[in-house]
């Protein structure tokens, strides 16, 4: 069954690099990861981790042979990013910030920076949430493809047979960008699905961090010492909130500093504007009824494609269930159809 995840769209913030797959590994480290690492340099890959100090490794903060392995992970260029201390965050806002600074001061010591690249675990982050992460300059990392590896339930081979074929699904869709949601605390995701996915990525992709994605390599640490990069920086923060009646964005703003043709992309409650090469023929002539409605109704379609492909889970009849275990509220398909439907028709009324 196909279900639309309220943290999935929660500040997932898009891709801006083209033709590219970044993998992202929570929760560790552990026994794997040191693994994984080798796997990754020798695929000449980097990754994205976003690690816990105190999760499956209860002695990392003072095991210095364990932290060698975060330390092997940044000199061979991947992304190291906060997963919170301890998989945790609580709901008082002091000792949130108190975790916050532990975290990232004790990555420092390990790796020589700070990171300003953040995913909470479970993808929950509430208002709260989202705005100490915006006052403190942080970069809130989602997904848009969850190989659900941690589910073994119906054991591991079930498990990586599942992760494949949901991976050739989205692999059909010819995204612009993946961004994959991995853990590298299990045996089966290092030896089987990573190895998979490296075999079988789309043709032309190419792996990069999730900081690289965005055009801000430069960026993804807050010390002295960062990355140096030619690329173009793009700072970009989305937060959506989603319920049964209605589809709500708070902010959504792209900045493109060095583009002096750059375009603000902001969907509010009032209006859905997309990006679209085609809108030119739009400014172009208002005298052409005919024409202009034509192109109306192309970019309606467009936005509802490319709304509906990038919120909704496809996992057809193999009840892969991408994304369920991440939230606290999931609603079926049919009442988001009714929703976007209703916004379709509302973006017939504003154009």
């Amino acid at each position: 069954m196909k279900f639309l995840n309220i943290f999935y769209l929660l500040s997932v913030i898009p891709s801006i690099v083209d033709k590219t797959i970044a993998l992202t590994f929570d929760d560790g480290p552990y026994k794997y990861t040191e693994e994984l690492i080798e796997l990754l340099n020798k695929n000449g890959i980097q990754a994205t981790f976003f690690i816990n100090v105190e999760n499956y490794w209860k002695d990392l903060p003072t095991n210095k042979d364990k932290q060698k392995i975060i330390k092997k992970a940044y000199d061979s260029g991947h992304q190291i990013a906060s997963h919170t201390w301890a998989h945790y965050i609580s709901s008082d806002n002091d000792e949130f910030n108190t975790m916050m600074e532990k975290t990232d001061n004790w990555i420092e010591k390990v790796i020589g920076n700070k990171p300003t690249y953040f995913r909470a675990p479970k993808g929950e982050c509430g208002d709260k949430c989202i705005e100490y992460l915006e006052e403190k300059k942080y970069n809130l990392i989602q997904w848009d493809t969850d190989t659900n590896d941690w589910d073994t339930s119906s054991g591991t081979s079930y498990r990586v047979r599942m992760a494949k074929n949901f991976l050739k699904e989205r692999w059909d869709y010819e995204r612009s960008n993946y961004l994959i949601l991995m853990h590298d605390v299990y045996e089966h995701t290092v030896r089987e699905i990573v190895p998979w996915i490296i075999e079988n990525k789309p043709e032309g992709y190419k792996f990069i961090t999730v900081a690289e994605c965005l055009g801000d390599k430069s960026s993804m640490y807050r010390s002295n010492y960062t990355i140096s990069n030619s690329s173009v920086r793009t700072k970009t923060t989305t937060t959506i909130s989603v319920t049964k009646t209605s589809i709500q964005t708070l902010d959504s703003k792209i900045n493109n500093k060095t583009n002096a043709n750059s375009t603000d992309n902001t969907i509010n409650n009032n209006n859905i504007n997309n990006i679209n090469n085609n809108n030119n023929n739009n400014n172009n002539n208002n005298n052409n009824n005919n024409n202009n409605n034509n192109n109306n109704n192309n970019n309606n379609n467009f936005n509802f494609d490319n709304f509906w492909n990038s919120t909704v889970i496809n996992d057809d009849d193999n009840d892969i269930g991408n994304l369920i275990y991440e939230s606290s509220s999931s609603i079926y398909k049919s009442n988001n159809m009714i929703i976007l439907s209703f916004i379709l028709i509302l973006l017939k009324f504003l154009i």
